[in-house]
């Protein structure tokens, strides 16, 4: 386990050991700060090192705030991420925010759940952003291969993907409910479009822009942001209303 650590300024990327147990909580990261580290990949380099934080076989991502990220992939024919998720990983109760992720000549994501049995759970994924100039495929916010889970996330203010938004193999199959989502209704029970709600989410206190900055004023303004819910909001009460059911229960969320 990996608990209240700070990952911060680094240039290389954060790695999980890849095990080869085909089990959930394998490896859990807990209650870290992830934060303003930048990183570059190019044609050169190994083909699955292509992301900022790579969660091999059975990870468990819980509790984290990823934020003021930025990660450039050049002439890269694999795509490149912020975060990649091989095979049941579960990224829960987590801030993911004010990333970004630019590429050229790659196919670029903010997330992509890779393989089989990947969970995304209760999380906030807002003010990112995602570009790519000649992509060798379309790029997303969030790209999924088989047999997904996605419940009660929030997706907001997102912006500068290219094609897609929600790149998803099977959204019609896969386990898709009880999301505000941005730009494009997909899946089962209980989504919504919060684009289609003219006062959106109501955060406290968001950063008014989308991506990664690292000049002083605008990486105050990230460091300061208040991303909880303010009464009023939509998406109070809006999720899965029988939680004991849902793939993965926590005990605590991101305030503790």
């Amino acid at each position: 386990r990996t608990i209240n650590c700070l990952f911060e300024h680094n240039g290389t990327p954060i790695e999980t050991r890849q095990m080869n147990d085909d089990e959930y909580g394998h490896i859990c990261i807990e209650d870290c700060l992830i934060q303003n580290n930048c990183r570059n990949i190019s044609y050169s380099q190994f083909m699955d090192d292509k992301a900022l934080l790579n969660l091999y076989t059975g990870v468990d991502l819980r509790r984290c705030v990823i934020r003021n990220n930025s990660l450039v992939a050049t002439y890269h024919p694999n795509s490149a991420e912020i975060i990649t998720a091989y095979r049941k990983c579960r990224i829960t109760d987590c801030l993911i925010a004010n990333n970004s992720v630019s590429g050229t000549r790659t196919h670029s994501n903010l997330i992509y759940l890779r393989g089989g049995s990947n969970i995304l759970q209760n999380n906030t994924i807002a003010s990112n952003m995602v570009n790519d100039s000649l992509p060798y495929e379309p790029s997303s916010l969030l790209r999924a291969d088989v047999n997904i889970s996605l419940y009660n996330n929030l997706f907001w203010g997102n912006a500068g993907y290219s094609q897609f938004f929600y790149r998803l193999n099977h959204p019609s199959t896969d386990n898709v409910m009880f999301n505000a989502m941005q730009d494009t209704l997909l899946g089962q029970t209980g989504n919504f479009r919060l684009d289609q709600d003219s006062i959106g989410p109501l955060f406290a206190g968001p950063v008014t822009f989308a991506g990664a900055r690292f000049d002083t004023d605008s990486m105050q303004q990230v460091l300061t942001a208040d991303w909880h819910l303010s009464s009023g909001s939509s998406c109070v009460n809006a999720g899965h209303p029988y939680h004991v059911s849902l793939p993965y229960q926590p005990t605590t969320d991101l305030d503790g």
